[in-house]
């Protein structure tokens, strides 16, 4: 049995920690090294790591000061000894099976694993998510993974619900300073990848919290949207130039965060040349998109075309 590594970035969030904890130490797959990075809590976060620790060899903890989940991570990686490598947040758990899931699928000859997930409230209360309600299992080329990346439905870009072959973060490190941190690496690990596997049961569940940065409304926020989006739009664009859905996209995402400029300087819309860019992209091939998204995006580049201080005030 290959040694697979677990990295939990821990920040604050004593009331979910021995739970996720123990959905790992618990796992069907044994071989594994638990590597909790604290980031600098200050509350019993640390203490309940030590505790657990003491029971359990395959932990190892790092202790440093407060920096942000991407340097978290990032630490795990460095000291990380496993031929493969799986990120859970620490408000988060696991099935008991999840890595077996996980390492099933990789030994399928893919180079990324990727399982369903389940949504839930702070109580436990199941949200609703009807994706993939059959149990299957998709083996994908690289370019085929990349579509759904980018429709964003089947497939996201959660750094968690994901086993990887160590080998593929050689080069690729998350970026510090983000708040859409996973939307800055996934696409990368992709492009390095050769084959990606998709299974649809769901092993993961996804706490979501109010106080979470998913639901933080922020400046920084949505500069890190449009930013990272466009960074990834460029990337793909020069391995799989005619790519539409990566064009649809990014048509989607300036049209999302466009709306919001109302929130912040309007200065960072015109500096950026969003409008220029959307433009660039739509031109040969508006009708192509037009006809491709839902009948809500329709109306939005219908309104966007024309009236653009209307289409950010509504």
């Amino acid at each position: 049995m290959d040694l697979i590594s677990i990295i939990v970035p821990i920040y604050n969030v004593e009331r979910y920690l021995e739970k996720c904890i123990n959905s790992i130490t618990k796992q069907t797959y044994k071989n594994l090294e638990i590597i909790l990075v604290n980031d600098g809590s200050t509350d019993n976060s640390l203490n309940i790591c030590q505790k657990i620790e003491k029971s359990d060899k395959r932990i190892k903890i790092i202790n440093k000061k407060n920096e942000g989940v991407s340097i978290a991570r990032n630490e795990g990686l460095k000291i990380a000894n496993g031929k493969y490598v799986t990120f859970i947040d620490s408000d988060d758990y696991i099935q008991n099976d999840m890595i077996q899931y996980l390492y099933e699928i990789i030994l399928k000859g893919v180079d990324i694993a990727i399982c369903d997930y389940i949504i839930l409230d702070e109580k436990n209360n199941r949200k609703i998510r009807n994706y993939n309600c059959t149990n299957k299992i998709s083996i994908l080329e690289q370019k085929e993974a990349l579509i759904r990346l980018l429709k964003d439905k089947e497939i996201h870009n959660y750094a968690w619900a994901k086993l990887y072959k160590m080998e593929l973060f050689k080069n690729i490190k998350y970026p510090v300073g983000r708040k859409m941190e996973d939307l800055g690496i996934m696409y990368k690990l992709f492009l390095e990848a050769v084959k990606i596997g998709y299974g649809t049961e769901k092993k993961y569940f996804y706490i979501q919290r109010e106080e979470s940065i998913m639901h933080t409304i922020s400046e920084d926020f949505y500069k890190d949207l449009y930013e990272l989006s466009f960074e990834r739009f460029k990337t793909i664009k020069k391995r799989y130039p005619f790519l539409l859905e990566n064009d649809i996209n990014m048509i989607l995402r300036i049209l999302g965060v466009y709306r919001k400029c109302n929130i912040f300087d309007y200065k960072y819309i015109r500096d950026s040349k969003m409008e220029e860019i959307y433009e660039k992209i739509l031109k040969g091939k508006t009708l192509k998109i037009f006809f491709k998204v839902d009948a809500k995006y329709k109306i939005k580049m219908i309104l966007f075309r024309i009236n653009r201080n209307i289409y950010r005030n509504i």
